[in-house]
């Protein structure tokens, strides 16, 4: 990974310095461009030798008698070189740089520089071409909207030999730091380009993928445990971006606010930022585990320091880039325990490697085109990349969702398993209490009667049948109940050789109900509650539709009872209820007073009901 890394980087640099060679563009040769094959759509590198005049605006102070000061190959500056006295040139001063070309008749032609970190104009036979930024003869007064706003192109009325001036504002580089390009037609500089208008969707989806980022974080199903650091990491890679060649001088431009000059200060620090953030992340999360020692710690802050320190104390042509790829060469070792995540099958490792490869090959070739380290620019191969680091994110994003969706449905899984595991044990409870119950009563039978016995022993496997039936189910119908409830009181009305008033008033028929739900509380009134005593006891089972869902009760107005302490010493009616909570998600209410009555209330939701 750091080879292809450092690879695609290199030839990034490769195709952009000879790719006006391999496409047969013209070339300046000795001071001269010939540009006659050049039509509307042609553009032409103004890679080569210029002269250069030292501190002067040759045509905007009309200096027609001066002598260049020597000859440099752009992109260069004049750093260190010698003027006509022998006086070794500064860092600092403005200048005028000159060659000259031959340009066919009726074609429009602008000279210009892309992403020129400074300000500059450039001339034609004298004529004004382009304004780039608001030109000074001090550092300080220079500023830079990082794009031409005033485009005056040239047209010859016959083919001729033209003189091409560039005058540069004061700077911090000394000199031509970036190549420039004739372009043929009437080409507005500040037009975007697709390339550019790629890279505003681009930011458009990093800012979206931010968005989701902060909302599943803040809905607990982001990346882990370290979900917000890795929202952190986002941020930084979002102003980074933001702070790209593409997005910037653009934002300015609609901002009208001359600040491009500090863009590869500004991305240089966002970029330093996303690498650590990332690194953090990926140790808060245990992707990587890293033990470096004390001396180690120490050795790697003080290197990365004085990285920080070099890039913003040097100046000058493309020194800058060895603290950058000194500190990317350092970077880059994360990917052995990122790789060895992979291998091991860590979580998310792999989607990782991908997003840290893309944030290292973004950083790289945005500093190239900043620094001027490459002719053409990059601007689109870097939307590519972050393209590709989103990918990563969103596969990652992916991967969290997936294993917190199959956590709910395992979750909801286990708890549906609980709950049928807990009703199961309460049905158990309740069968070998009603067994023991009906035998008892049954055994009474007999003594009285051999044929009453019979017909109670029918009713009685009749109810057993359709109990072992429905023991697999859970859940029976509302009829099926009413029916085992029915053979139940048959039975205690020949124990008890009276008839007993069981009234039923069902409007709702068509729902489920957990088995011997009703049967327990109907055994609870005929036994505690003195109906068999009274000339006018009853129990009254009753089911209706009411606003909140069905509601089903078992009423008689019996003696009544404390309700708390039947609920602790009665196996059935204990039980009988908290099965209809389990399986019904039932509200259960019990109204009881001592010479009132009872009444075991059930209400349940329409969506229990439909379940």
């Amino acid at each position: 990974m750091i080879f292809v890394t450092l690879l695609l980087i290199a030839l990034t640099y490769i195709c952009s310095v000879y790719f006006a060679e391999v496409m047969g563009l013209a070339k300046l040769e000795n001071l001269h461009l010939d540009a006659t094959q050049m039509r509307d759509g042609d553009y032409a590198s103004l890679y080569g030798e210029w002269e250069y005049f030292y501190n002067k605006w040759i045509v905007t102070d009309n200096l027609t008698d001066a002598e260049p000061d020597g000859v440099i190959r752009v992109p260069d500056v004049w750093t260190g070189k010698t003027d006509a006295s022998g006086e070794r040139l500064p860092r600092t001063g403005y200048g005028s740089f000159r060659i000259t070309a031959t340009i066919p008749a009726g074609t429009a032609f602008q000279v210009h520089a892309v992403n020129f970190d400074g300000a500059y104009r450039t001339y034609i036979n004298g004529r004004l071409n382009t304004v780039y930024g608001i030109m000074s003869e001090d550092v300080g007064g220079t500023a830079s909207y990082g794009i031409e706003t005033e485009v005056y192109p040239y047209v010859a009325e016959k083919t001729e030999t033209v003189t091409i001036v560039v005058e540069l504002s004061a700077s911090r580089e000394g000199g031509m730091h970036s190549a420039f390009s004739i372009v043929a037609g009437d080409a507005i500089g500040s037009s975007a380009s697709y390339g550019e208008y790629f890279a505003f969707i681009v930011l458009g989806a990093l800012i979206m993928l931010f968005i989701i980022g902060i909302f599943l974080n803040a809905s607990k199903t982001g990346i882990g445990a370290g979900g917000w650091t890795f929202t952190a990491v986002l941020v930084t890679v979002l102003l980074m971006f933001v702070f790209s060649v593409d997005v910037y001088r653009h934002l300015l431009l609609y901002l009208k606010l001359p600040w491009y000059n500090p863009i590869a200060e500004i991305f240089y620090a966002f970029s330093v930022a996303a690498a650590v953030a990332f690194v953090y992340h990926l140790v808060r999360t245990g992707v990587i585990t890293l033990k470096p020692l004390p001396w180690q710690i120490a050795a790697l802050a003080i290197f990365n320091v004085g990285c920080i320190a070099a890039f913003y104390s040097l100046y000058g042509y493309k020194e800058r880039i060895i603290p950058v790829f000194l500190q990317l060469f350092v970077l880059s070792f994360v990917y052995v325990p990122l790789m060895r995540g992979v291998v091991k099958k860590v979580k998310f490792a792999g989607a990782y490697t991908l997003f840290f490869f893309a944030l290292m090959f973004v950083i790289g070739i945005s500093m190239m085109d900043m620094l001027d380290f490459v002719v053409l620019g990059t601007e689109s191969v870097a939307s590519y990349a972050v393209m590709v680091m989103m990918m990563g994110v969103y596969a990652l994003y992916f991967m969290r969702m997936r294993d917190y969706n199959k956590a709910a449905i395992d979750a909801a899984d286990y708890k549906r398993r609980t709950t049928e595991i807990q009703a199961d044990a309460l049905r158990a409870q309740i069968k070998p209490h009603f067994m023991f119950n009906c035998l008892t009563c049954i055994q009474g039978i007999y003594r009285e009667s051999i044929a009453a016995g019979d017909r109670a022993m029918e009713h009685f496997s009749r109810h057993l049948r359709a109990n072992i039936d429905a023991g697999v189910k859970g859940l029976v119908r509302f009829d099926e109940e009413i029916d085992n409830t029915l053979n139940y009181v048959a039975l205690e009305e020949m124990r008890l050789q009276k008839e007993i008033n069981l009234m039923l008033d069902v409007d709702v028929w068509d729902l489920k109900v957990p088995v011997l739900s009703l049967q327990p509380i109907v055994e609870n009134a005929i036994r505690h509650s003195g109906i068999t005593e009274k000339e006018d006891g009853y129990v009254l089972i009753s089911a209706k539709e009411t606003p909140e869902g069905v509601e089903i009760s078992v009423s008689d107005n019996g003696c009544g009872f404390d309700a708390i302490a039947v609920m602790e010493n009665s196996v059935g009616l204990k039980n009988a209820v908290e099965r209809m909570k389990l399986l019904m998600k039932a509200r259960a209410e019990i109204i009881t007073e001592p010479g009132e009555g009872t009444q075991v209330k059930f209400v349940v939701s329409r969506s229990a009901k439909e379940g």
